[in-house]
């Protein structure tokens, strides 16, 4: 005991003698600010006004690599925001997404500053520099510079409740009698939901410190030697004090412990100056990207349904490091970081059966991939903690030495390992699945005890704050039942221990092993793809055909049947069933008769699993093809390639003389064998104007000899609007002057259109409106 007060009072010497360097101006790290010249007006501290004029310049100025959302508000009303940077910001990909934001404290000026600048360098640098362009293209990095705007505005710590945003998170809180009070921490955690974050920073100040978990207890976390290998790397560009948490002083219920005790993102405080921004940036700029960068290492995949393939919600764990790593629904990737060695990896989700392998992570820097698909199964158990707090009945520098059990530990299938939860202690488990009120009989099973049977208290809620419905006591293993409760459903169940018992024995308090779920009112579920179908330009008289596929989501038998009233449509078959296996359901389509134009029919899905709607979209024309616009004389052939006094490309401009492309030809050749295919394509407006349409080829496809090359398309024109048809330049990388020829001739052979071209791969085009004209035609439909 002895011992361990005077670590503790070393530690917080070492940190005082540290922190009092900084604040004199003395600091022994400060770099030479020559590399600090991203983004504008850096010089100042950003107020929420400025904060919120920046954001909003990168994401108007970036677009393609930056979007911003309103994350929700804060206490007055003024909005959080979050910055998403990546490469396509508008779609969800499987790749590690990171969190790294600033002002828990609103009088920490400096924490906006390194995620604000951070977000200007990536952006700014995106097309410059080859590693940031593959840090966003890899990545999905999530900026939030101003968790506490009010805080912010008022020069206070507190938000403006006056509560310390980073005590209120659901993590083995203490300071406050509930957790997830404020709409601050709120929207953090539900960012954290939507996001399955691998990685993340916390900035504060003041101080030269990187804080790594726990915070809450000084035993170390089950990542330990992973996360004290990236903090030490963190560390060594700006030689900060690396800690971990507890041992600098105890924190409880702070977003650093939320983060890896509910999502298993590893999260870090860093703690920096609070003074002259250009030499904090360029200590902690490179920190920052390398944190990103190890989103990267250990185990990666997808997890998928094995009849379907469609994605799981599914839970990783590593036998060797126990801790949860979810999926993320929309795509199933999930992003275990694993130092380099062999583990027993278990794949699990609620009505799946488990998979178990032995995998080798071999390399520190890249990842090892490796993805599953589970068969189903009928078992259902608790996926996530919502928010846990443990009761401790000793004081810091000795907390939890009767209890060393991880609140996971209620997580999954029974296992015998518990989640402890100490005299009065409480735990709320996102079961994922609904539990269904079913008649006469339970509806799940709470499994507690470590060898001796203790007493609890049970609530349950649709929602995971309430309102939570009670169900009464149990003691030991319990079933419960809905109908105790008169609710039809719920899907977070609340446990709180019953305050009796002795807080000095070893694990205290009720010992919760999972909770598993009796019925989870499992109906079919219809599933179909795709949703429409366009077939495009067809002449009367012309036949059509396209399948769409009909599936079950889940294991109870789906019964399905459409309805098809319409004359120029056939569906086949009318009606089956599916238990999961999909169903190809073919559509046949009869222009015979109809009228010029356009059409539309709805085929009705019903089912005991759903209903939808399959759309049937044509364009019918009537009568013989009008005329080509064409150009067809040719002297002799324009280079598409890479060369050593440019990458060439070309285009044609023309005038619309009818109201559909229906396709276009060009005449080339292939010459020598080249590194890249051939992309056609059709825009309007400029060479680099909005792409209507292309369409790739590759050079087995072409003939080393002239011929006409015809690209189908479907464009509806509009009158009075030029457009073009361009061949773009090769892309980067490409070493060799292989490549194509577009055919062209002297003189202006067509009034209505010009020859473009370019040689510095696009960024200038040039036109001869009176010297070429390339060799082309434009086929139509009216």
């Amino acid at each position: 005991m002895i011992l361990m007060n005077n670590k503790k009072i070393l530690v917080r010497i070492i940190f005082f003698l540290l922190i009092s360097t900084s604040l004199f101006g003395l600091s022994m790290h400060a770099e030479d600010s020559k590399n600090y010249n991203v983004g504008k007006n850096k010089e100042d501290f950003h107020d929420y006004d400025s904060t919120t004029s920046e954001l909003q310049q990168i994401a108007s100025t970036y677009p393609e690599i930056a979007n911003l959302y309103d994350l929700g508000e804060s206490v007055e009303g003024r909005t959080i925001w979050g910055l998403k940077i990546t490469n396509n910001p508008d779609i969800e990909e499987f790749e590690p997404e990171v969190r790294i934001c600033g002002a828990h404290h609103g009088d920490e000026y400096m924490s906006v500053e390194l995620p604000l600048l951070l977000a200007w360098y990536l952006t700014e640098n995106y097309t410059s520099n080859s590693t940031i362009k593959g840090l966003v293209d890899n990545h999905e990095i999530w900026i939030i510079p101003l968790v506490n705007p009010d805080g912010r505005e008022a020069g206070s710590r507190y938000n403006a409740n006056g509560i310390d945003l980073n005590r209120d998170y659901g993590f083995m809180w203490n300071v406050y009698a509930e957790c997830f009070t404020q709409p601050e921490t709120q929207v953090i955690r539900e960012n954290a939901l939507d996001n399955n974050f691998v990685v993340s920073l916390s900035f504060h100040t003041a101080g030269d410190v990187v804080n790594y978990l726990w915070n809450y207890k000084g035993d170390p976390a089950v990542d330990h030697d992973l996360i004290d290998q990236l903090s030490e790397q963190y560390g060594s560009h700006n030689g900060y004090w690396v800690v971990e948490g507890y041992d600098w002083y105890q924190t409880r219920g702070d977003t650093n412990d939320f983060s890896y005790g509910c999502r298993g993102d590893i999260d870090w405080t860093i703690e920096t100056n609070n003074s002259n921004i250009p030499a904090t940036w360029n200590q902690n700029q490179q920190a920052m990207i390398e944190i990103i960068e190890a989103s990267d290492i250990g185990l990666t995949g997808i997890v998928t349904d094995n009849i379907t393939g469609e994605p799981i919600n599914a839970t990783v764990w590593i036998e060797q490091a126990y801790w949860p790593c979810f999926t993320d629904p929309k795509i199933g990737d999930y992003h275990r970081l694993l130092l380099p060695g062999n583990y027993t990896v278990h794949f699990t989700a609620n009505g799946y059966e488990t998979q178990i392998h032995l995998i080798q992570v071999q390399n520190s820097s890249v990842s090892t991939f490796f993805n599953v698909s589970l068969d189903r199964a009928n078992n259902y158990y608790a996926h996530q903690i919502t928010m846990v707090r443990y009761i401790d009945a000793y004081g810091y520098p000795n907390n939890f030495q009767n209890n060393p059990t991880e609140a996971i530990s209620a997580l999954g299938a029974p296992d015998g390992i518990c989640s402890s939860l100490g005299i009065g202690g409480v735990t709320v488990l996102d079961m994922n699945d609904h539990i269904v009120n079913e008649p006469e009989t339970d509806d799940f099973t709470i499994y507690e005890g470590d060898g001796s049977d203790d007493g609890y208290h049970v609530h349950v809620s649709k929602t995971w704050d309430g309102p939570w419905i009670d169900l009464g006591s149990g003691f030991g293993t319990t079933t419960f039942d809905l109908e105790d409760g008169s609710i039809d459903w719920a899907r977070f169940v609340k446990i709180r221990d019953d305050y009796d018992g002795d807080q000095y024995e070893q694990n205290p308090g009720c010992d919760i092993d999972a909770v598993a779920i009796t019925n989870c009112g499992n109906e079919p579920q219809l599933l179909y793809s795709p949703t429409s179908y366009y077939a495009g330009i067809l002449t009367q008289n012309e036949t059509n055909t396209t399948q769409f596929q009909i599936w079950n989501g889940n294991a109870v038998l789906l019964n399905y049947s459409m309805i098809e009233t319409c004359d120029w449509i056939e569906v086949t078959p009318i009606q089956g069933n599916s238990t999961g296996e999909h169903d190809s359901i073919t559509v046949d389509i009869d222009t015979t008769g109809m009228s010029a134009g356009s059409h539309h029919y709805d085929i009705v899905i019903s089912s005991n699993g759903g209903s939808g709607v399959f759309g049937v979209d044509v364009y019918v024309v009537v009568g013989p093809p009008p005329p080509s616009l064409e150009q067809t004389s040719f002297d002799r052939g324009f280079p598409i390639r890479h060369a050593v006094d440019g990458d060439w490309a070309g285009a044609q401009s023309f005038t619309p003389e009818y109201d559909i492309i229906n396709s276009i030809d060009v005449f080339l050749r292939v010459f020598g064998v080249p590194e890249f295919d051939l992309i056609v394509e059709l825009r309007k407006n400029s060479p680099d104007g909005v792409l209507l349409d292309s369409t790739v080829f590759t050079p087995e496809e072409l003939s080393t000899n002239w011929n006409w090359l015809n690209v189908p398309t479907d464009i509806y024109t509009e009158p009075d609007v030029e457009y073009y048809i361009v061949i773009p330049p090769a892309p980067s990388g490409v070493t060799t002057s292989f490549g194509y020829e577009w055919g062209y001739a002297f003189d202006n052979q067509y009034d209505d259109g010009a020859f473009w071209f370019t040689r510095d791969g696009g960024g200038l085009w040039r036109d001869l409106p009176t010297m070429y004209e390339f060799t082309f035609k434009v086929n139509w439909l009216w």
